[in-house]
């Protein structure tokens, strides 16, 4: 018998949401470790579209999105709580952004993570989750961060709303 999947709701796009935001980055530290990376997207993501994943009234997930000009957009940061990882939460918080953004006019979203030339385990589920997620690998930019964090672009083109 399989245990019964947590029910969740996605909700946004919201903004102002750096409380929310702040507690999830720091719940994930094999992801985002340095405190001065947590302020930064804490402090940005105040102004951006956010989608909420809330399962029992509490924000388990979320993807923040930044704007480059009329065509597209870029996940600028997404974290999920560990227990709800595969669950379908991320899933669900991507859909909804596609969907928004593609009836706000976007044709393209594009997401950055470390590249392959890491080995980090971590960042190797989240390329594996974001090439599931329809993206495909555009550039690496070595020096982009630094050295030890070699930036992997990926981009998709969005569905056209009917």
């Amino acid at each position: 018998m399989t245990a019964p999947r947590p029910e969740f709701e996605v909700v946004g796009p919201l903004t102002g949401r750096g409380e929310q935001v702040d507690a999830i980055l720091r719940a994930l530290p094999d992801w985002f470790g340095i405190e001065s990376a947590i302020v930064d997207y804490v402090n940005a993501v105040k102004t951006m579209p956010t989608f909420e994943a809330r399962a029992d009234g509490q924000t388990v997930g979320f993807v923040s999105l930044k704007h480059f000009g009329q065509h597209a957009t870029e996940v600028y940061v997404m974290g999920v709580l560990g227990e709800h990882h595969r669950k379908g939460v991320g899933r669900a918080l991507m859909d909804r952004a596609f969907g928004w953004a593609a009836k706000e006019g976007f044709e393209f979203i594009q997401v950055k993570t470390v590249s392959g030339d890491s080995k980090d385990p971590n960042y190797a589920l989240t390329r594996k989750f974001y090439l599931s997620m329809g993206f495909v690998p555009l550039e690496v930019f070595p020096t982009l961060w630094d050295a030890h964090n070699p930036c992997l672009q990926l981009i998709r083109v969005l569905d056209k709303p009917l």
